[in-house]
């Protein structure tokens, strides 16, 4: 199993930077998703900034989350966190 989000930070250009609860910080490019159904209203970027963490997840509403699995293995580590 691997590990839930602990902590998120997005932008303007669809990618997340995502804090696992492993302490592994990364970031995550949804461009690529964006053009599946469930995942269309996200395109709005003030929309898509409203992500927050809720139980280990990304979600926006009660609609849409992204699953943390996915995230972990696709995401990107990164070398210099712009997290506060």
């Amino acid at each position: 199993m691997n590990p839930k989000v602990k902590h998120i930070t997005p932008y303007d250009n669809f990618t997340m930077e995502i804090e696992f609860l492993n302490g592994e910080i990364k970031r995550f490019d949804f461009k690529p998703y964006l053009k599946f159904p469930i995942y269309t209203p996200l395109q709005n970027s003030v929309f898509f900034k409203q992500a927050h963490v809720n139980q280990g997840i990304i979600v926006w509403n009660e609609d849409i989350d992204f699953c943390p699995d996915r995230l972990y293995l696709e995401a990107k580590a990164v070398e210099k966190s712009t997290m506060k």
